[in-house]
C-alpha cells in the first residue's frame, strides 16, 4: 500500500474515505419510512453497486445542473455523503445530507437549503504518513458513513477507531457507546457495513507506515461490547494485510456473508502471506470461507494490493458474480459461490508500471442495462481500451464485453462513479472536476470544477446531485427547468 500511496500522493493525491454506520436502538425519527431515493450506505446498498434504485435527474436535464447550495463543514470529505430523507428534526420532518470530515466532524445538512441542523465533533489527530493522502496532514473522520433508519441511528469511525453511534435526528451519542475496534497503527479507510445487526469495520493503516493488522472487525448492535475480528495475515510472522478500499466490504444480503478484497502483507518478502492481496469470502461472524489470490507473475511492481471491495451482481440467466479490480491492472470476475476457484475472467484496463498510477477505487454497476462502468488511468497498448471511464456489458453468456470509453484529461485513479437514472457522475480527483456522463453511450452530458479535490463518491438523491471535496465543502446541485 505505501507504494501506492506515495504515487498517488505526488501524482494525484491520494484521500481515504469517510466511514459512517449505524445499528439498533429506539428510533429517533419513529414513522419515518424509507425511500429507494435515499442513499443509507456507500454506493446504495451491501453489494456496492454504485447504483441508485432511485429516479435520479433525467439525463435531457443534466447539462443544466446548477449549485442550489454551498455549505463549508471544515476538513477534507472522502467518504460518500450519505442523503436520509424525512426525518424528523424538531417539529419538521426533513431530508438530511450526512458528510464526515478530516477534522472529526460529522454534519447532518438540510437537503433543501444547506443549514447545519447538527453537528458532532469526534477525534481528530495530525498526522504525517508521508504520502499525502489530506490537504492539511488532520484526519477524522475519513470513512463512509451508513444509516439506519429503522433504529434512528448513524455510525461512524474516528482516527483514533473508535465507532460511535449518534442519533440521526439529534447528533447525540447512544448510551454504550464509542468502542474502540482495532489497535494504535491500524486505520480506517474503507466504508462501514451494516448487516443482521453487524456493524463491519474494514482495518488498514496510513501508509504502511507502522505495524498495523488489517483485516474485519465487526461489532453487535444491540451489545456493542460484543465484538469480533478476522485479521488478514493470520497466525503468520507477518502482519498489514489492509483492507482499504474505498467501499470497505460488501455483503451479500441473501446469507450475510462477508466479501473484501485485500492488501500486501510486510515484509514485501512475503506480501502474499496469510490471506493478503486476495478475494476472500467470510461468514457472518467472520469465518474464513473462501479467498483466492489471483495474481500471476511476470510482476511489474510490488505492493500488490487490492485497493476497492467487490462489486455483488446479480444478472438473468447468470450466477452472482463478485468483480474487484487490483493495482495490477486488471479487472477480475468471480463467481460469488466459488471464490476459491479463482477468477472466471480477468480483463486488462491499465497498465501496471513503476512509472503509471496504479489502478484502485470502485467499478458501479447498472442492473438494468447489465453495465459495468470504472475509471482507469492509463491506456492498455494494443487493446483499445483508454484512460478515462471504461464501459462493459455482461452478456447473456455472463462474459463482460468492452462496449464504449470516454477520456478526460487528465485521468485520475480512485474517483467512484456513481450511477442514478442512466447518468454516471464522476469526481476527478485531484483535478477537482465533477463530471457527468450517459451511461448508454459516455456522451458527457455536465462538467464543473470545483477548485479542490474530489475524490468521495457523488451521491445522487432526491433529485440533487451532491459532492463533497477536500476543501471541506458540500456542493449540491439541481437542474434548472
Amino acid at each position: 500500500m505505501r507504494r501506492e500511496l506515495n504515487t498517488l500522493g505526488r501524482a494525484v493525491g491520494l484521500v481515504g474515505c469517510v466511514v459512517v454506520c449505524l445499528a439498533l436502538a429506539v428510533p429517533a425519527s419513529a414513522g419515518a419510512r424509507a425511500s429507494n431515493d435515499d442513499l443509507t450506505t456507500y454506493g446504495y446498498g451491501n453489494a456496492r453497486l454504485g447504483t441508485s434504485p432511485g429516479p435520479g435527474i433525467a439525463a435531457r436535464t443534466v447539462p443544466r445542473l446548477r449549485i442550489a447550495w454551498v455549505r463549508r463543514v471544515g476538513g477534507a470529505i472522502d467518504g460518500q455523503p450519505l442523503v436520509v430523507g424525512s426525518v424528523r428534526v424538531g417539529s419538521r420532518a426533513r431530508n438530511l445530507v450526512l458528510a464526515g470530515t478530516g477534522h472529526g466532524k460529522v454534519a447532518a445538512i438540510d437537503l433543501g437549503n444547506g443549514k447545519v441542523l447538527w453537528q458532532r465533533r469526534l477525534a481528530v489527530r495530525r498526522l504525517n504518513p508521508g504520502c499525502q493522502s489530506s490537504p492539511d496532514a488532520l484526519f477524522g473522520v475519513t470513512a463512509t458513513m451508513v444509516v439506519d433508519r429503522a433504529a434512528g441511528r448513524v455510525y461512524a469511525v474516528d482516527v483514533d477507531n473508535r465507532v460511535w453511534a449518534l442519533q440521526l435526528a439529534t447528533g447525540s451519542v447512544v448510551g454504550g457507546w464509542p468502542v474502540t475496534v482495532a489497535g494504535s497503527g491500524d486505520f480506517v479507510w474503507g466504508a462501514l457495513a451494516l448487516s443482521r445487526r453487524w456493524l463491519y469495520v474494514p482495518t488498514a493503516s496510513l501508509c504502511d507506515d507502522t505495524v498495523y493488522h488489517g483485516g474485519v472487525r465487526a461489532v453487535d448492535t444491540a451489545n456493542p461490547r460484543h465484538r469480533l475480528q478476522w485479521l488478514t495475515t493470520g497466525g503468520t510472522n507477518t502482519y498489514a494485510g489492509g483492507i482499504w478500499g474505498w467501499g470497505g466490504l460488501s455483503v451479500d444480503n441473501d446469507d450475510g456473508d462477508v466479501f473484501a478484497a485485500s492488501g500486501n502483507a510486510l515484509p514485501l518478502s512475503r506480501e502474499a502471506a496469510g490471506e493478503a492481496e486476495s478475494v476472500i469470502r467470510l461468514s457472518p461472524v467472520l469465518r474464513l470461507l473462501q479467498a483466492n489470490y489471483p495474481l500471476q507473475p511476470p510482476f511489474q511492481i510490488s505492493d500488490r494490493d487490492f485497493g476497492t471491495a467487490p462489486v455483488l451482481i446479480r444478472a438473468r440467466g447468470c450466477p452472482e458474480k463478485a468483480v474487484a479490480i487490483n493495482k495490477d491492472g486488471l479487472l477480475y470476475v468471480y463467481d460469488a459461490d466459488r471464490i476459491s476457484a479463482g477468477p472466471r475472467q480477468s480483463i486488462r484496463v491499465a497498465l501496471s508500471t513503476s512509472n503509471t498510477i496504479p489502478l484502485y477505487g470502485m467499478p458501479a454497476y447498472d442492473p438494468a442495462s447489465r453495465r459495468l462502468v470504472l475509471v482507469s488511468p492509463s491506456s492498455v497498448p494494443g487493446s483499445g481500451l483508454g484512460a478515462g471511464v471504461q464501459s462493459f456489458v455482461l452478456s447473456p453468456r455472463c462474459v463482460f464485453h468492452q462496449s464504449w470509453q470516454r477520456g478526460f484529461d487528465p485521468p485520475d485513479a480512485g474517483g467512484p462513479p456513481t450511477i442514478a437514472g442512466g447518468v454516471i457522475y464522476i469526481g476527478s480527483g485531484r483535478n477537482g472536476v465533477i463530471r457527468a456522463f450517459r451511461l448508454s453511450d459516455g456522451h458527457q452530458l455536465f462538467a464543473r470544477g470545483l477548485g479542490s479535490t474530489i475524490f468521495a463518491a457523488p451521491a445522487v438523491a432526491h433529485g440533487t446531485l451532491i459532492v463533497g471535496d477536500w476543501l471541506g465543502r458540500v456542493w449540491a446541485f439541481r437542474s434548472r427547468r
